[in-house]
């Protein structure tokens, strides 16, 4: 059975001045990272390597990221959509965010 493995996520502008506090969402469940709430990302690229569960041939997946915030609500950054049709990559998606948006962000994964 095919497996979507999401290999790295990488930061073009990020939300905030210096260090964005990431995590991933889908379905509504915070997917990454699993053992804590957010992992500060800096500009360039992260490996994440970790394996979507749950998620079928032909699925269309839609990732939230997501910025925490410690005094505030959290920042809906955007979305990452693509689907798990022919096995293969590694490909590239981009955030599609908000038009008020400033962060970009592309993932990077495969599926095989």
């Amino acid at each position: 059975m095919p497996v979507c493995k999401i290999l790295s996520l990488i930061c073009r502008i990020p939300d905030e001045a210096n260090l964005d506090e990431i995590y991933l969402k889908l379905n509504g469940k915070k997917i990454w990272p699993v053992s804590k709430k957010f992992k500060r990302i800096k500009m360039g690229n992260t490996d994440l390597d970790f394996i979507l569960k749950d998620v079928n041939h032909g699925d269309k997946i839609e990732m939230e990221l997501w910025d925490y915030d410690f005094l505030s609500p959290n920042d809906f950054l955007g979305t990452f959509t693509f689907y798990l049709d022919d096995p293969g990559g590694p490909f590239t998606t981009e955030l599609s965010k908000k038009d008020s948006q400033v962060a970009s962000y592309s993932l990077e994964w495969k599926y095989d």
